[in-house]
């Protein structure tokens, strides 16, 4: 640490911890009696840091000082108000619109460390790090895991991320990438629908294969670049990876390019469509036969519809899409139950009506 870092440093006293435990501080300049963030990191990369004080990324702190000594990086940026996703979310998942959007706009952040020669690789998307200030803007603060992308590199020499959000590349199954924080994404989009990880409460509707595309365990069968998974959530990706994609109207079971599920789906509906088609009845007039077996299907398919949040109709379920998994479960549960007894007596005034009309 040269003399004019250390009086760099000097010009700014503590006000209050943040994460006194991760050594993050609020601090104030004592001049010009603006607040600013100090960080003081044990683990970090130094190039990463210069490479943004030279160029700053925007909508990240901007970086004023980074003075490392005795293995210690010493971190002035910018203090950035407003709420992180992390409290946000603490008050409820959020709605399919504004995950796309806070995605989107996490894309044209990522896109533009990726696009530094060399490419910056975050490490660490979630949602304690991300902000939203009060006028609506996206902003991701914590750098502390960003390091630079080394095509030559076999492996992360140093393990690090958040268990849930790490890629398996990050537990030294290979190097950190570009595709590391494609990853991330698609479980922090999965978090802001469900509340839960992927593999706790999996995303329905059309979110649902482009969380699965970035959450892939081989880099490769992910999206590419931030740039092509911003394209897939505003609907403009290929066919069958996209937002709009066709899939998303198929029946559940048939969305996705899963054989297996296909086979189980079309026994499932072939031995349930077998049940209504041969289902007695105390009717004995052909016309009312035949409507009492439609209305059991149309029963049956409502709750399967409902139950795999078919077009993200659960949104429209208070309850439905809660962070607790027994309220969730509750809600789901007691809507089936609302679905199926309103189906069978739709059916029921059918036949009434056709009774009444003589047409049964």
């Amino acid at each position: 640490m040269s003399v004019d870092e250390a009086l760099a440093l000097e010009a700014y006293t503590e006000v209050a911890a943040i994460h006194e435990s991760h050594g993050v501080f609020l601090v104030q300049e004592r001049q010009s009696r603006k607040f600013y963030v100090k960080k003081v990191l044990h683990v970090y990369s130094l190039d990463v840091y210069r490479q943004l004080q030279r160029a700053p990324i925007p909508n990240t702190p901007h970086i004023y000082h980074a003075v490392e000594s005795g293995g210690t990086l010493t971190v002035i940026e910018e203090y950035i108000p407003g709420d992180t996703l992390e409290e946000i979310l603490a008050r409820g998942t959020l709605p399919e619109s504004r995950v796309i959007a806070i995605s989107i706009a996490l894309c044209d952040i990522l896109s533009s460390f990726h696009s530094c020669s060399p490419p910056i690789v975050n490490r660490d998307i979630k949602p304690s790090n991300i902000k939203i200030t009060p006028d609506g803007v996206v902003k991701l603060v914590d750098l502390n895991a960003a390091k630079p992308c080394r095509s030559d590199a076999s492996r992360d020499t140093v393990l690090i991320g958040t268990q849930g959000y790490a890629a398996p590349e990050q537990y030294g199954f290979g190097p950190s990438s570009v595709l590391t924080d494609i990853y991330a994404m698609g479980v922090l989009m999965n978090v802001m629908l469900t509340g839960d990880l992927p593999g706790v409460s999996p995303a329905f509707g059309r979110m649902r294969p482009i969380i699965a595309a970035c959450t892939e365990l081989t880099p490769s069968r992910r999206y590419q670049s931030a740039a092509a998974l911003k394209a897939a959530l505003q609907g403009n990706s290929q066919p069958g990876s996209g937002p709009r994609s066709w899939r998303r109207f198929l029946p559940p079971g048939f969305r996705h390019n899963n054989p297996l599920k296909w086979v189980l789906a079309t026994i499932g509906y072939s031995l349930m469509l077998f049940l209504c088609a041969t289902l007695e009845t105390e009717n004995t007039a052909p016309a009312a036969i035949l409507l009492d077996r439609v209305g059991a299907a149309a029963a049956f398919m409502v709750v399967v519809l409902f139950s795999a949040n078919y077009l993200d109709v659960q949104r429209y379920v208070p309850g439905a899409k809660s962070r607790n998994l027994v309220v969730r479960i509750f809600c789901i549960v007691a809507m089936d139950f609302l679905l199926f007894l309103s189906a069978i007596c739709a059916t029921a005034l059918l036949e009434v009506w056709l009774t009444g009309a003589g047409l049964s």
